[in-house]
């Protein structure tokens, strides 16, 4: 019962218009012995106390002094009587229980925009010197208010930004408040208090930046052990390892050079050398079948974290980039952005061949075993197998006929072309000899070659080929310059 001994009896509470006499700094005879009392309305009559229901709640709280929902009643009863130092004491007393009673915090919000400046600057108990960046306690004004410039944009997603961001220096200032109070009225010194009190004095300021901490960076070795150990008995995968990992990086060197966000217009170099470095060693020290997923990892931070630019800004369906889904997201060396169902079903169409949809050139040899380790291009590899046993059906005579044709469509410059057209027909009349599965091959296989004087891909079959070229579609250099890559490609 000690924390009641204040409490006064009920020929001591304050009559109606006690906060006059108060404010004035009179007392009358019937409040001689009462605390004081801080009122922030001078006009304000108060009731009378409901002396039966404080002695319940009293006796309850000695009874059960963690009980909270009682002494919110009671800090009420003594607000509501206008014995404002009473209230204030069960507040402190509910705070201790439970730091983020809002009634509470409220109450200390309100009586701090009443008594705005009543609050000593050393109320730690001392000046400070600013520690990086930091303010001292003592050197903010409990006053302050925070101020947010205003966001012209309509959008909700703005407009919850600022509301979080005010709702944030509010809090902050609260706890600000409440540190003054634990170190002033008790005395606390524990170890860290004061680091972190400064911390809550720099946040009420809106300096947010100034108290943000990460964690440090594991050593390389840690996290590829971690890939290898997870990855080979089938449990945590070793990408989200790898990618929490680079996750990491950014956000220390996020915290080292300045505003997390800002930096990535005027670092982006800096923090995309750094992934490249990060992920390059952990490659180096796991094995070879790990290391596709430091590579998946290293692609999908530069994408979610560093907001890469592709050369392309749309899918092929015209969907924007930043909607692929993770599960579809892919990126080959050329710098283009994919969304593997999408190009899946493009080189399905094509008859299997790896050739860039939208560049016309062939993926290379890396980008090609990503694609059909894909889980949306495994069934690409069949198309593969078919492709290469196409390419063995066709005889040594099959392909020395198509370099010859190639050799004459490449040399004729005569003005109506008829060596160019008898060759062609010759080589027609040669391919209805040949057994079915080899005129199958000439029809169905795709052969990877480029214009060489565009270097834009050619997306024929060599039976395709010769047909345009019969037809008068496609010029029969052209065409040579196709069949010559093709029967070079066939010979190998």
């Amino acid at each position: 019962m000690s924390q009641f001994s204040s409490v006064p009896n009920p020929g001591q509470w304050p009559a109606k218009g006690f906060g006059v006499a108060f404010r004035s700094n009179t007392k009358s005879s019937s409040a001689a012995n009462a605390p004081s009392i801080i009122t922030d309305n001078q006009h304000r009559n108060y009731a009378d106390p409901d002396m039966e229901l404080i002695s319940e709640l009293i006796e309850h709280i000695s009874q059960n002094p963690s009980a909270v929902e009682a002494r919110g009643i009671l800090m009420q009863q003594y607000n509501a009587c206008g014995w404002f130092s009473g209230a204030k004491e069960q507040v402190e007393e509910i705070l201790k229980l439970d730091p983020f009673n809002w009634e509470a915090n409220a109450w200390l919000d309100a009586d701090l925009e009443a008594n705005a400046g009543r609050v000593e600057a050393n109320a730690m108990g001392g000046n400070h010197k600013q520690m990086n960046g930091k303010v001292p306690m003592g050197k903010i004004r409990t006053s302050w208010k925070p101020r947010v410039l205003p966001i012209s944009s309509p959008s909700s997603a703005l407009r919850d930004l600022e509301e979080g961001y005010t709702d944030l220096l509010k809090r902050a200032k609260i706890l600000h408040w409440q540190s003054k109070l634990w170190h002033g009225l008790k005395n606390i010194n524990s170890e860290g208090s004061e680091t972190h009190a400064l911390d809550i004095a720099t946040l009420a300021q809106g300096k947010v930046s100034h108290v943000l901490r990460t964690e440090p960076v594991p050593s390389v070795k840690d996290v590829a052990k971690a890939m290898t150990t997870e990855s080979e008995k089938g449990g945590r995968s070793g990408f989200d390892i790898a990618y929490e990992d680079l996750e990491g990086v950014v956000n220390k060197l996020s915290s080292e050079l300045g505003e997390p966000r800002k930096l990535l217009d005027e670092n982006y170099d800096t923090l995309r050398d750094a992934l490249i470095k990060r992920a390059s060693s952990l490659k180096a020290l796991v094995p070879e079948d790990v290391k596709m997923l430091a590579d998946r990892a290293l692609m999908h931070a530069e994408h979610e974290l560093l907001h890469r630019s592709y050369v392309n800004t749309e899918t092929m369906f015209g969907d924007a980039i930043s909607d692929i889904q993770r599960e579809n997201f892919w990126v080959s060396e050329d710098g283009y952005a994919w969304d593997m169902d999408e190009l899946a079903q493009a080189i399905t169409s094509n008859g299997g061949v790896m050739r860039n949809p939208l560049s016309k050139v062939m993926f290379t040899p890396a980008d090609v075993r990503d694609i059909v380790h894909h889980p949306l291009g495994k069934q690409l590899a069949a198309l593969q197998i078919d492709q290469k046993k196409l390419k063995r059906g066709l005889r040594p005579t099959t392909i020395d006929e198509i370099a010859k044709l190639a050799k004459v469509l490449l040399e004729d410059m005569t003005v109506d072309q008829v060596p160019s057209r008898r060759a062609i027909d010759e080589f027609a009349a040669y391919l209805a000899t040949l057994p079915r599965t080899e005129q199958q091959a000439i029809d169905s296989l795709k052969v990877p070659a480029r214009d060489s004087h565009t270097g834009n891909g050619y997306d024929w079959t060599i039976g395709e080929a010769v047909r345009d070229a019969k037809g008068n579609r496609v010029c029969s250099h052209k065409t040579g310059d196709f069949l010559n890559q093709a029967a070079n490609y066939l010979k190998k």
